[in-house]
């Protein structure tokens, strides 16, 4: 397919011999213009590869104005070659300059030098979004690895805590103190599953109370939080059981963290505690 130029020139035999010529070398000039308005509807047209622009467009716009308007890239055709108008031009960011008088060879030299110019930044931008999208793939996919080997470390701590209480409770929650697993003891125990207690707080899942004076109580997560301690050893306290009964519990709670060392989330440990009877006193039966 042959390069498509638009020739904007408001002296009409020139810009007939300059569509000869073009024609000559092998270009495609299906339009011609004189002035700002036939150039911006003739660009609008035929969506030219390249505009030779006469500078010196008679009427309100010259033909620095009318390039500044468009989306093709311009040659700049005057024939005079005073600083001002030249640096006026550079403002628009043409693909080069042709002073006339000017020789077919000079012509073709111009626009293939030009051509070539455009062809090499039309291919760097390519590059640069093809650059850009095998970095954002790089991004992500580091991102994603990232994701897998913090889960897979959280995993391992979660491994390494429950698996020594294959016969007691366990509740794993995020950093923000929702639940995201229990165990059977626990589903059991407090009466709640899985699939019900999951994105819940502990403190609604796993209930403690003061058997004494029946008060609800911190539960051992949120000692944790307020004291701002890594790991509670295991203590004595009462779960308040799915059914309304008090259960005696001994428990223990371990922040988890992640690669970065950042607090992830918690797993509580609890199971049942029976109290044993030391001896009686006066018909009441004394406990430890």
């Amino acid at each position: 397919m042959s390069t498509k130029v638009l020739v904007v020139e408001d002296e009409g035999i020139i810009a007939l011999d300059l569509q000869r010529r073009l024609i000559n070398l092998g270009y495609d000039v299906p339009k011609i213009a004189a002035n700002h308005e036939q150039a911006l509807a003739a660009a609008n047209e035929i969506a030219p590869d390249i505009v030779l622009m006469d500078i010196n467009l008679a009427g309100v716009f010259d033909g620095i104005q009318t390039a500044s308007k468009m989306k093709s890239p311009v040659i700049y055709l005057t024939a005079y070659s005073e600083q001002k108008t030249l640096d006026r031009a550079k403002e628009t960011k043409p693909f080069g300059y042709l002073l006339k008088p000017f020789a077919e060879k000079e012509l073709h030299a111009t626009l293939q030098m030009a051509l070539e110019r455009i062809s090499y930044e039309k291919r760097l931008r390519e590059n640069e979004i093809q650059l850009a999208t095998v970095y954002s793939k790089l991004a992500v996919a580091n991102q994603e690895l990232k994701t897998r080997a913090n889960d897979l470390y959280l995993d391992k701590q979660r491994l390494e805590i429950t698996g020594h209480c294959a016969n007691g409770g366990v509740i794993a929650t995020d950093k923000l103190g929702n639940v995201t697993y229990l165990n059977p003891v626990a589903e059991q125990m407090t009466g709640w599953n899985l699939v019900q207690a999951y994105g819940k707080p502990l403190s609604k899942i796993l209930i403690f109370i003061n058997e004494k004076s029946q008060f609800l109580e911190l539960s051992a997560l949120d000692h944790i939080i307020f004291s701002k301690q890594h790991a509670d050893t295991e203590t004595n306290c009462h779960l308040l059981g799915d059914q309304g009964q008090i259960i005696p519990i001994k428990h223990s709670v371990t922040l988890v963290h992640d690669l970065e060392n950042t607090v992830a989330g918690a797993i509580v440990v609890f199971h049942e505690f029976h109290e044993q009877c030391n001896h009686v006193s006066n018909g009441v039966v004394q406990f430890t």
